[in-house]
């Protein structure tokens, strides 16, 4: 699978620092996390679910899945998140497709793991399967999924519906875990919306690669393989260095 230098799961990051890119490239590669393996392989069943009806993941238990071994957890996941998609198809008449790879330059791309739409009563549908109980996540405003729909719709995946704003765009995410009340979190959407945080990402690489952005901090560093080298972490460090210590801010920063 080709590894773009900006897609769906850095999208975030991309939009509110601009400097990530770069200052990552710095760095040596990040060995993959047992839940991203993990994940690699759920993803993997789940997909050969979605293309065969009678395909049972049950039968994947104690073998080797991308290289790890599946078990009756991981089916159980991967059981919940079919019968959430398959519910979700039949109650607005979908067409669905998995795992497809998207692809808007040489350096942005990715994959979304289920498009689906409806011609009749123009619905396009992109949909994100999430694997781990670490991160809830949801769908409003996730750059994930916004990532996927802009790419889908540009790159022709939306042929199937009339790009008007007549189009509803329903964006969700599944994620099967104890920790949630709804493993089925969904966002409907417009396609102005879609498009215009597109134009936006695409401004944010334009200058990511031609120009000499500044490191903003932020949620988005989450992750980020730069953080340790950042000048804008670097510099939250050293401010709270010179903390006093019987301020109240190094007493709030310790109890948080």
């Amino acid at each position: 699978m080709k590894h773009y230098r900006y897609g769906s799961s850095t999208a975030d990051r991309t939009l509110n620092c601009q400097a990530w890119r770069r200052l990552a490239d710095k760095m040596p590669p990040r060995p993959v996390g047992q839940a991203a393996v993990d994940g690699t392989a759920m993803h993997a069943v789940f997909e050969r679910a979605m293309l065969d009806a009678e395909f049972d993941p049950d039968a994947m238990v104690g073998l080797e899945v991308e290289g790890v071994q599946f078990t009756q957890e991981m089916a159980d996941k991967v059981w919940e998140a079919v019968d959430l998609q398959d519910g979700f198809r039949v109650l607005n008449d979908l067409h669905v497709t998995p795992e497809k790879t998207l692809e808007l330059s040489e350096i942005v791309g990715g994959t979304a793991d289920l498009i689906g739409w409806n011609s009749e009563n123009n619905v396009f549908a992109v949909g994100d399967l999430k694997t781990g109980d670490g991160n809830m996540i949801y769908a409003e405003e996730n750059a994930q999924l916004l990532f996927c729909a802009y790419l889908a719709i540009k790159t022709g995946f939306a042929e199937h519906v009339r790009l008007d704003d007549s189009l509803a765009i329903f964006l969700y995410i599944i994620q099967p875990s104890e920790r949630r009340d709804n493993p089925f979190d969904l966002w409907a959407t417009d396609l102005a919306t879609v498009l215009n945080w597109g134009d936006r990402f695409v401004e944010a690489v334009n200058n990511a690669e031609n120009g000499m952005p500044a490191p903003v901090a932020g949620n988005h560093c989450k992750f980020c393989p730069a953080e340790t080298i950042c000048p804008a972490k670097m510099g939250l460090v050293e401010n709270t260095a010179r903390l006093k210590v019987d301020s109240m801010e190094l007493q709030q920063l310790n109890e948080a």
